[in-house]
Order: structure tokens, then sequence, then C-alpha cells
């Protein structure tokens, strides 16, 4: 039986010069399922599984939301324990207050998030059962002094999350500033 549920998360959409930088980071790690050109993004909140119609009123709030655009560039790999692996984001201050705008927004909604502590990445790959702690840690050793161009964040994005057999796919069903 299939849900009606939207599996939802509000982020940064990557310009696709950035996106195209990124793959030259994309190699020689055993165990990595790389992300696609297309799932490349940047998470603010995870929201998850909810109904169509608290989507409908968390797409209003995105609509709804201001903030003064700010820069910020790619930097160097980094990794969580053996699960995955990302490129770090500068300055990290301005994404953790829109990440505490958003959190403090949807949470007026009755969403309930992760208390975990917010790092501000753009996952790479995420990795298999088994990936060894030695080959992550090379790869991060490697890419530790990667940088990308600098970009412009001036829009938070609410992405729909639908899994797939090549990993999951993103559309964007609302953006700040947009029209309702």
């Amino acid at each position: 039986m299939k849900s009606d549920k939207l599996r939802l998360f509000t982020g940064i959409e990557l310009p696709e010069t950035i996106r195209q930088a990124i793959p030259d980071c994309q190699c020689h790690l055993p165990g990595a399922r790389w992300q696609t050109f297309g799932q490349l993004h940047l998470t603010v909140n995870f929201i998850g599984a909810v109904s169509p119609a608290l989507a409908k009123e968390i797409a209003a709030r995105v609509r709804d939301t201001q903030f003064s655009p700010f820069s910020v560039v790619l930097t160097g790999a980094g990794h969580f324990r053996t699960r995955a692996v990302w490129l770090g984001v500068e300055p990290e201050a301005p994404l953790i207050d829109l990440h505490n705008q958003d959190k403090a927004a949807l949470t007026a909604l009755g969403v309930t998030l992760d208390n975990r502590h917010y790092r501000p990445h753009v996952t790479l790959a995420r990795m298999a059962r088994g990936a060894q702690r030695e080959d992550i840690a090379r790869y991060v050793k490697a890419f530790r002094d990667f940088h990308c161009a600098p970009f412009d964040v001036r829009q938070l994005a609410l992405f729909s999350s639908t899994p797939g057999v090549g990993g999951s796919r993103y559309e964007i069903i609302a953006r700040s500033g947009e029209a309702r």
C-alpha cells in the first residue's frame, strides 16, 4: 500500500557551476554510493514524512521566509563516521542562523525535528555497510583542501524526496519569495 505522505526537507539549491565542480571529488573511495548531479544540495532541516495538508502549510511558510542573502563556499571533505562523506561550508554562521529560523517556523507548525547538532554540509556519498575507516580517512585527507568558488544564498527551498532504485529523487516544491 502506497503512503500519501510526503517526505520533505528544507535546503539550499546549489548553483549549476558549483555542482559541476563537485564530481572532481567523487572518486577513489571503495564502498561510496556517490550522489548524482541532481541530488547535490545543502540541507537546512530534515522534516520527514508529513500529510499533504501539512506539506501545504510548510510550503506556504517556506514561501514567506525572509533572510538577508549571504555568500558561502564549499570547503574540505569530512565524514559522519562510516555513513557518509561530505564537503563543509564556510562560513557556517549564516547557515546556522537560517537553520534556527527555519526550525522555529517548522516547530510552530507542529513539525517535530531532530535535535542533533546542525553541521552545514553537502553530502557527496553515502557509504555501504562495511566501509573501511582507513579508506574514508585517506579520502578526507586527499580532499581536505578542496574549495570551490563562493556562491550567494538567496532562497530557501522546500524539497520532496522520493526513494528510488538509484537513490532518492528530489523535487523542489516551494522557494522563499515565490508567490503562492
